[in-house]
């Protein structure tokens, strides 16, 4: 009786008309249908986060590569912090204490700026006067026209010293938002007074900062999809403790409003970091008929313990331009150092946000012809293989059969929860549509005598059907 009431396919054990006979997912065949149309999805996905594809789409950054550095140039860096002038140099080199002190303070404050981050031992430093190659007396001065003329400010921005930045970043536990700001200095130098009695110029120096702000869509969503996973994860402990479902979803829900208050708390605390790296790239040197003295920066470093020797560094740039008439000009420090890093980097993401990246260093010597020698990795005390936190996950590689080239692979988790999470809720989208068209395969089976599991022919008297 049992059995006439409720038949049971030969093939499958389900009832071969009933098309509500198994809740299970993997034995429905919509649900079947769906995997292996969201197999394809993921992969066109997998496809269209390949740095080389998102290049061509429109994300530039999707792959850097700075593989070939053959600038030997050193790196110009003005005095202006405190600002130390042509007239500290004649006054330091006079013996007047209070230039030999601004002297030696806009050394050391500057110092740290030229230090390589590879290794300081091979750095070298020296003094020069120097000017703004677009503005008064420099060799590209003529250029200053098409800078002035610049209604956005833009251009104008380049010939400005930059003389700070600070990071400002808001969100928990990822990152929401971010600004980066950078602090311009606009040094003038005043041409000097006609009266050769009459005091010295003031030269004038004008201060104006450059944010850019920005927004992370990727970790808004991550720091939303964090807690409700959290309170998924509770509530699947608390099933498998044997918890009464009250209890489940009342801790489940606890823990993301938790979570989310947590994050509203923390989040908007702004988490600032701050650097100073004065440099300019529109500086050059002030001709000169004699060649500066270079030092290693430890010996420079040792000179300026002693105000003799800092008196005999003025004496020496006093001597080199012994005829200028500038006495607004600016001291500045050239540093040098020949180790440079190359860098290729591949970011796998979507258009700005990285799920993961892989990057390639070397490291080389290069001289003042611009010819490239490798240098070996070493490594450093501070270097760790492996470190993980609730942002990412970093592996750092020593060189393997290149001596000269270290490896880093990092994997951002703000962005590997939203993939995850957007796979698992295409995946129940694409079952919950492709089941009516599968239910409409199920009707026509029913009508050519055939199981709507399996397709197995009905015996001929088995003809009661079920579809509703």
């Amino acid at each position: 009786m049992h059995e006439e009431t409720n038949p049971v396919c030969g093939e499958c054990g389900r009832s071969p008309t009933d098309t509500r006979a198994t809740r299970k997912r993997n034995a429905h065949g919509g649900n079947r249908l769906a995997f292996r149309i969201w197999l394809l999805l993921l992969l066109a996905l997998l496809v269209l986060a390949m740095p080389w594809v998102q290049t061509r789409v429109g994300w530039r950054y999707a792959e850097i590569d700075s593989s070939s550095i053959t600038d030997p140039r050193p790196r110009t860096i003005p005095l202006i912090e405190p600002l130390v002038r042509w007239r500290d140099v004649e006054a330091a080199a006079r013996g007047d204490l209070a230039a030999i002190e601004r002297l030696r303070s806009g050394i050391k404050e500057t110092m740290p700026d030229s230090i390589s981050r590879m290794d300081a031992d091979y750095a070298t430093v020296q003094f020069e006067m120097i000017q703004n190659s677009y503005h008064e007396h420099g060799s590209r001065a003529d250029m200053r026209r098409y800078f002035e003329s610049d209604s956005t400010g833009s251009l104008s921005s380049l010939l400005a010293i930059r003389s700070s930045s600070e990071h400002e970043y808001i969100g928990w536990p990822y990152r929401w938002s971010g600004a980066y700001t950078t602090r311009l200095l606009d040094y003038q130098e005043v041409v000097s007074s006609s009266n050769p009695m009459g005091p010295d110029p003031e030269p004038t120096i004008e201060t104006e900062y450059e944010t850019h702000r920005f927004w992370r869509w990727d970790g808004i969503t991550a720091s939303v999809l964090f807690a409700w996973w959290a309170g998924w994860l509770a509530g699947i402990v608390l099933k498998r403790l044997k918890a009464k479902r009250a209890w489940r979803l009342g801790a489940r829900w606890a823990v993301v409003l938790g979570l989310l208050t947590t994050s509203l708390v923390l989040g908007f605390r702004p988490s600032v970091t701050e650097s100073n790296n004065t440099f300019s790239t529109a500086y050059e040197a002030i001709p000169s008929s004699t060649d500066p003295i270079t030092r290693p920066q430890a010996e420079m470093m040792e000179l300026l313990e002693e105000d003799g020797a800092v008196q005999r560094i003025a004496q020496e740039l006093l001597d080199r331009h012994s005829t200028l008439d500038r006495p607004n000009a600016l001291v500045g420090l050239i540093a040098y150092n020949p180790l440079k890093m190359s860098s290729y980097m591949l970011r796998f993401g979507y258009w700005g946000a990285t799920a993961a990246s892989y990057s390639q260093f070397g490291h080389f010597a290069i001289d003042e012809e611009g010819n490239m020698t490798q240098v070996p990795v070493q490594r450093s005390p501070n270097h760790r293989t492996f470190h993980a936190s609730i942002h990412g996950l970093s592996i750092n590689l020593l060189p393997g059969s290149k001596p000269n080239t270290r490896y880093s692979i990092g994997i951002q988790f703000a962005m590997v929860l939203i993939w995850l999470t957007g796979a698992i809720v295409l995946l129940r989208l694409l079952e919950l549509s492709i089941r009516p068209f599968y239910h409409i395969i199920q009707l026509r089976r029913i009508l050519h005598k055939k199981c709507v599991w399996c397709k197995y022919p009905l015996p001929q008297e088995q003809d009661s059907v079920e579809t509703s």
